[in-house]
């Protein structure tokens, strides 16, 4: 500090997400030096908070935990209860946004024997929609298919799908998604079917 500016002390630290923090202690004496005990002090206070920090981002992940698993159970114990496909692919569909975004969504039914998919649930920009059935082609859907392994593309989706040899597909906007999750329906070693 100076006569006519505050003397201050800044510590750098991380917290858990990785972001960059600044803790800084300001004296409104001018000239003040700081002892290597207050500066001690101020790292101390510093570890403390980091722990703080870490300790609370674990209770919120562990509370985000609870929750997901108590909608995984109650659509578990829903499903029990249903017979009606509708019924069936509305409560899969309400448990998934209770988890996730689904702005855009569908369940896509597939037939082995035809290699061909049905689309009896899709969600498109928020709003009920409907697709024709189509044969197994080389999209995002197919390669869930004949992988039987969930894909998550979290960005640059154009080159992933390049990259995996997958045809560039194009929302009716004409462009495409920005990312994209897709999981197999599996009953044992059969694919029935793709959740994305």
């Amino acid at each position: 500090g100076t006569e006519n500016t505050p003397a201050s002390m800044s510590l750098i630290f991380r917290t858990p997400e990785q972001d960059w923090n600044q803790l800084q202690v300001v004296s409104e004496t001018a000239g003040r030096t700081w002892g290597p005990e207050e500066q001690l002090l101020v790292k101390q206070v510093v570890d403390q908070l980091t722990l703080a920090l870490q300790n609370a981002q674990l209770f919120q992940q562990t509370e985000r935990q609870n929750a997901d698993l108590a909608v995984l159970n109650e659509l578990g114990n829903e499903l029990v209860t249903l017979i009606d496909q509708e019924l069936i692919l509305e409560a899969v569909y309400k448990s998934t946004s209770k988890l996730m975004d689904t702005e855009n969504f569908f369940i896509a039914q597939y037939n082995e024997v035809n290699q061909e998919f049905s689309f009896p649930f899709i969600i498109n920009d928020g709003k009920r929609d409907q697709a024709p059935n189509r044969k197994l082609k080389n999209g995002l859907s197919d390669h869930v298919v004949r992988s039987k392994q969930p894909l998550v593309i979290t960005e640059n989706m154009e080159q992933r799908m390049t990259d995996l040899g997958l045809d560039i597909i194009r929302m009716g906007t004409g462009e495409t998604a920005k990312c994209w999750l897709g999981v197999p329906m599996l009953e044992g070693e059969r694919i029935r079917g793709v959740i994305a």
